[in-house]
This record gives structure tokens, sequence and C-alpha cells, in this order.
């Protein structure tokens, strides 16, 4: 069997796809008929679908339209790298074209589709591949692409995505196994690599720690020499080594992200053992609801110990589950079963989080990095679709011989799973119309007739959880009502700018202003009100907000009431209050202080001065000193990535720019290169000596720049290597060590 002529499979198999593809349009129709929907699905405090996947992507495509990359946005914090940040999977292939050439709605929507079959395919392509028939192989790849984990996680489209890949890394690992080839390697990367460009690098790391595991299994149960163990290894790791290169690009400007985060320490037991999988979830196997529906309302409130639902779902069928029983008096018989029986074990275990026997492993890298160990539960779940295919096989050969029964039996099994899934998904996913969940909500129109200004939403998240823990969301009209809040991302769909942002992990520097923020804002759910400290207030104008959108009433005097939304059944009305006397997006200095630590940053942030001082925190001294001497500043032209300012200064000033402290960003006065200092904790600062200046600011990420300058000699030697390293009719057979088929 040589996997690059997929030679294992036959005419036949072409209706296998052809079944495949028609379940995935069924799947996915209400999308598209009889009018244009999109996926609204609650979750914690928002919809991970309305204000985190779908805004990204909406970017991505307004960016490429214009024959740009999202490199950065001024639409969230103070200016935000949003691909360094990865989870937007801007330079995926199938994104590119996609959100290039569809309208964004689209494009989403037919991404769905993309992500589904294909994870369908590499499944069906694998289980052949590893010895299945065709129609065990159609059950397989069914029950593993429209399992209770993938459905459950239709909320997270960077998540699917990722995943989608998984079975072809496995049918290569599978490929290496019998003979390793350069070829192979090669191919082995450029899926990784496509993975790594989905954008979530946990699913990646799975993926690989998975498929290393399976590759181990594989090798230890099969009686090869030595040297074909440790080349098929070496040959694994150098795979996964250039996949870094050929997603170079993506993967530099992440690292360098990575660095500016909370996630910088590597040994974190509290962050990587958090959500795990609960023992009590293992009934859910048989009902996915049978310790309550979220979509009601009756689904325990998610916590750190208890984990999340559509993280710990992992329901197949009962069919398939039943075939997954049948098959385990076969486990020391069959060295494929037993492989999958111990990769089932392994992620169950790692899924338990700290309450694995095991956790200690959580307090090292790169487990240390991730959250949310009940992630492996992919693993479990396309270990089961293997084990379920390979225990139809094993059923159909015991109770019959006659090809017909046992291909109207295997279809009727089939059909009978698929409709058992279907169902689930039906009661669980809901969709709304894209006119009318993407139109503008009142709060939107509003702002749009006044003074562009940046939006802070405040107390949101308490009325929207209150319903989603109690009422799920068999009523969606009171989700579509609080979009008037305004949270962070959403707004990116109307280009307002925003003080927050929502991130699968935040920059620190952002994240401590807001954290700030938070901390001098005191809210009373009973009364429905809210006050706002003097440091809290001083911050919000310090970093430029004009409007605070909240459902809260706030009685200050610095507030005024300049909005509030009709009132919807007994919903709380929504207010948009105006900020008095916010900073600019330009100002100069008064006086200027150095903080030597992250602390005393924090205490001057805090303190009443900022503002009638007009104070700047740095955090290194300055060339030259500074005196509060005023001048003229103009902002010439101001877009995403470049600021153009003209200046008319009467003494050294320093002047302050209210956008984000990131690399990437450089300066240049009058022609000349100018470094930028960190003020305020996430504000750029210039030094400018006396007279008239022309200042020019850009976003020129050096780590874009030479991971792609990598990416694309990695991709010509890929490319090179598909070229003269392409297997001829002339290569010799694999080994025979596990050509055997798999119910044998």
């Amino acid at each position: 069997m040589r996997l690059r002529r997929l030679d294992f499979l036959k005419k036949s198999d072409s209706l296998a796809f052809l079944t495949l593809s028609l379940f995935c349009l069924i799947f996915f129709a209400k999308l598209f008929y009889p009018t244009l929907k999109i996926f609204v699905t609650p979750d914690f405090g928002l919809s991970d679908v309305l204000h985190f996947n779908y805004p990204r992507k909406f970017l991505l495509s307004e960016a490429l339209k214009n024959n740009k990359l999202p490199l950065w946005t001024d639409n969230l914090s103070s200016g935000y790298p949003l691909f360094a940040e990865g989870e937007t999977g801007a330079i995926n292939p199938v994104n590119l074209f996609l959100f290039k050439f569809f309208p964004p709605e689209v494009a989403f929507n037919i991404g769905y589709i993309v992500i589904f079959f294909t994870t369908a395919v590499g499944t069906y392509l694998f289980s052949r591949y590893f010895g299945l028939t065709a129609l065990p192989s159609l059950f397989t790849a069914t029950v593993f692409a429209f399992s209770g984990w993938h459905i459950s996680q239709i909320s997270h489209f960077d998540h699917l995505q990722t995943i989608s890949f998984l079975p072809f890394v496995f049918l290569i690992t599978e490929s290496l196994i019998r003979r390793p080839t350069i070829f192979k390697l090669n191919l082995l990367a450029a899926v990784l690599s496509l993975q790594i460009l989905s954008g979530y690098p946990q699913h990646v790391f799975i993926t690989i720690m998975g498929a290393l595991i399976f590759l181990i299994l594989r090798l230890s149960f099969t009686k090869v020499s030595l040297s074909h163990w440790l080349k098929t290894v070496v040959f694994f790791l150098l795979g996964t080594f250039f996949s870094i290169f050929l997603s170079a690009a993506q993967v530099l400007p992440m690292f360098q992200y990575f660095l500016h985060t909370e996630r910088t320490s590597f040994f974190s037991l509290q962050i990587s053992s958090a959500f795990p999988y609960p023992l009590s979830h293992l009934i859910t196997f048989l009902d996915p609801f049978l310790l309550g529906n979220p979509a009601k309302g009756t689904y325990p409130p998610f916590g750190r110990n208890w984990g999340i639902f559509w993280e710990n779902t992992g329901y197949i069928g009962i069919l398939p589950l039943f075939f997954c029983l049948w098959v385990m008096p076969f486990i020391l018989k069959n060295k494929k079963i037993l492989t999958f029986t111990v990769l089932f074990s392994i992620s169950l275990i790692l899924v338990l989080g700290h309450n694995s026997p095991f956790y200690f492993l959580f307090s090292f890298p790169p487990l240390s990095i991730f959250r949310v160990p009940s992630r492996f539960f992919v693993l479990t779940t396309f270990s089961l679709a293997i084990m379920a295919g390979v225990g139809l096989e094993v059923f159909l050969k015991k109770i019959c011989h006659k090809r017909l029964i046992l291909g109207f039996l295997s279809i009727l099994i089939i059909f009978f799973t698929v409709f058992q899934l279907f169902s689930f998904y039906q009661h669980y996913q809901p969709v709304g119309e894209v006119k009318t969940w993407l139109s503008p909500p009142e709060t939107v129109q509003f702002l749009k007739t006044q003074e562009k200004g940046k939006v802070f939403a405040l107390g949101e998240t308490d009325p929207w959880n209150k319903i989603l823990f109690t009422k799920g969301w068999q009523d969606l009209e009171p989700y579509h009502y609080y979009l008037n809040n305004l949270s962070a991302n959403f707004n990116l769909l109307y280009n307002l700018p925003s003080l927050g942002f929502y991130t699968g992990f935040a920059l620190n520097r952002p994240r401590i202003i807001n954290e700030l923020i938070k901390k001098g804002v005191t809210e009373d759910l009973n009364t429905k009100t809210a006050s706002i400290s003097s440091p809290a207030k001083n911050l919000l104008k310090l970093y430029g907000v004009s409007y605070i959108v909240s459902p809260l009433k706030v009685d200050d005097g610095d507030l005024l009431k300049i909005f509030e939304t009709r009132p919807v059944g007994d919903l709380e009305k929504i207010f948009v209050y105006k900020l008095k006397s916010p900073k600019g997006f330009t100002f100069l200095a008064g006086e200027v202080v150095t903080a030597k630590t992250l602390e005393e940053l924090m205490e001057n942030l805090n303190s009443e001065d900022i503002l009638k001082k007009n104070l700047v925190i740095l955090e290194k001294s300055l060339p030259f000193n500074v005196k509060k001497s005023g001048g003229e500043v103009e902002v010439k032209n101001k877009t995403d990535r470049e600021i153009n300012i003209k200046l008319n200064l009467k003494g050294n000033a320093l002047l302050i720019i209210n956008q984000g402290f990131y690399p990437g960003w450089q300066a240049v006065v009058d022609g000349k290169g100018t470094p930028i200092l960190a003020a305020n904790l996430n504000q750029s600062a210039i030094p400018v000596s006396s007279g008239e200046h022309e200042v020019r600011l850009f976003f020129k990420s050096e780590s874009f720049r030479v991971g792609a300058t990598l990416s694309i000699f990695s991709l010509i030697a890929a490319s090179l290597i598909f070229i003269f390293k392409y297997p001829r009719k002339t290569s010799p057979r694999p080994t025979k060590l596990i050509s055997r088929p798999v119910a044998s």
C-alpha cells in the first residue's frame, strides 16, 4: 500500500466521498436556506462566534479585499497585533481564498463545510489505509467528523479548522511507520504547517503528541529492526521541525506575542490543570445531556474544577459505543486495536487534569503552557471512532458472510448513527438570520451619529450569564438584544474602537490596564447600579475613552447619559454615557516620572495627579530634560499601520500617542529614526526637541518579515522535495509488517 498513489483506494471509494460531502451539505444546509444565517450560540458572558471568531474573520476579509493582512487593528484596546495572536488564521490557504473572494458571512459558513469535509475525508483515508473496508471506514469518518466533540465546538472555528488536519497527520504517520522516506517527511511537514496556520497552537501540540504516541505504540507492538524504529522516529521529528519553518510567517509573530503575555511562565500548574474533565462526565457517552443541557439552562455553571460542556463532550452515538465494546475481547489478539485502546487510555488520563494520578506532568512544558486539559478529549474521540469502525467490521464478519446483506446492514447502521448525531446538533447549535444578527444594534446606530470615540463596555456579562444559566438559549431574543452592550470584539463589525479586547490569552500591558479599571468599578446587581472610582475614571480618560456602554445606572458627575435603548420585555435598558474630557489621540507630557518596578508604575497610574498634572510614567530615563512648554500637535493622517503628525513646539517635549506599545512600531522624526518609549504602561512616547517637526510612526513587524522569508525559502525547498523525491513505480513495496486487514 503506497500512500502517494492512494492505491489502497478503489473506484467505489468515490461513492464514500460523495456521501460524506452530502452529509456535510445537509448538516449545514440551514445556514444557507431559505435565508442566509449564522451560528449565534451563546457562551459564558458572550458568544464565541459573534464576539470572537466571526469579528476576526470579518477583519481578515476587509483586509484581504484591500490586498493587506490584518497585522494591526486600532479598534481593540489601544491597538492590537491581532495577526500575531494567531487565532485569526490569517494566512491559512483556505481562509485566504474564502475571505478574499466571498462576503465574510458567506465565507464563514462555507468554511464550516470545508472543515467538516476535510475532517471526514482525512478520517476515511486513514481508516482505509489502516486496513478497514469501505463501509466501516465511512462509518468511522462519520462518527468522528460529526461527533459530539465537533458539534459542540462549532462556536470555535479555529479549533475545528486546526483539528481537521489531525486524521491526515495520523495517516502520514502510519505511512512513515511502514516505510520512512523524505517524501513522507515533507508531506508531514506540509500538513502540520497547515495546522499551525489555522491558528490554534494547543491543538497542534495535541495532534503531534497523539501522533507520536501512536507511532511509538505501533512500532513497539510490531517486530521491526532497531534501525527502522529509530529512522521512523527521527523522520517524524524532522517533519515536525520542518513544519515550523514552513509556517514561520505565523510562528515567529506568535512567539513574539507569547513573550509579551501572561503565559510567559512555563511552569503554571494552576493554568495548565484548570477546567479538567470530571469522571462523572463518562456517563455522557450514553447521552450528552444526562448532566444537563446548556441550551436549556440545566447544565451546571462552568468552573475551574467542573469544566466546560463543549470541552467535555465526546458523544459518538449509541451504536459506535456498542461497537467499541464489541471489539474489546480482541485487544490482545489485534495490535491495531491495542494501539488505539492504549491511546484512548492515555488521552483519558490527560483530560482529567488535576483529577489525574499524573497531574504533576502539567507542571512541565509544553503541557504547562496550555490550559483546559480536557481538550485532549479530541484524541479520546478519535480513538473511539477508529475502534468503533474496527468493531463494526469485526461484528459484520461474525454475523454474516453475504455481501449484499452486510452492505445493507452497514448502510442502515451508518444512517441511524447520522440521524442520532444530527439530532444532537439540531437541538444544540442555534442559528440566526444574518440580516438580523449582524445589522447594527441600537447603540451602534446612535454612536455612528456622534463624534467618533473609544467605547468601554461595563457590567455587560452578568445579565447575559443570568439568562444563560437559568434559561439557556431556547429564546434567542435576549442575546440579540444584549449585543447592544458592544462587548469586544463585536465592535469590530462596525469600525468602532473599544478599550476592551477578547483574545485567547492577552498581552500584559492592555490586560493590566483593563484590570486596574475593573478594580475601580463597584457593581450592585440588586439595584442595577455601578460606581467608578476616580483612579479608574482617570485611566479611562487617559486612554481616550469617550463612551461607556452599560446595562447599569451610573450616577457620576463626569458621566452624562446621552442614550438608552428601547425596553424589550423585562430586560434591562442599556445606557450610553459620555465621559467628560477624555485625552485625545496625541498630547504633550507635563510632569514626567520614571517607574523602576511594575508595582511603582501601577501605583502612579492610580494617582489622582495623572490628569491634573498631565503626569506621564516612563520605564526608561529620557535622553534630555523635558519641561512643560506647550506647542501645537496636529495629526495629519492616521491609518491602522501609519500615523503622520505635525509638531510646532516651544521647547523640548515628550509627545504621547495613545497607541499601544508593542514591537514593530517605529518612529521617524524629520526623516531620522527615533526610539519609541513605553509611557503610562501601554502608550507610546517620543522625545522631540523644540521647533517644527514632522513625525511619522509606522508598524513594520520584523518577526513577520523574517518569518515570511523563512516560509518562502522553506516552501521552495518543500516543492523541490516533492518534485525530486516523488516515488516512482519502481519504488520497493513497503514492509509487510502491517499489511493485514485490521479485522483479521
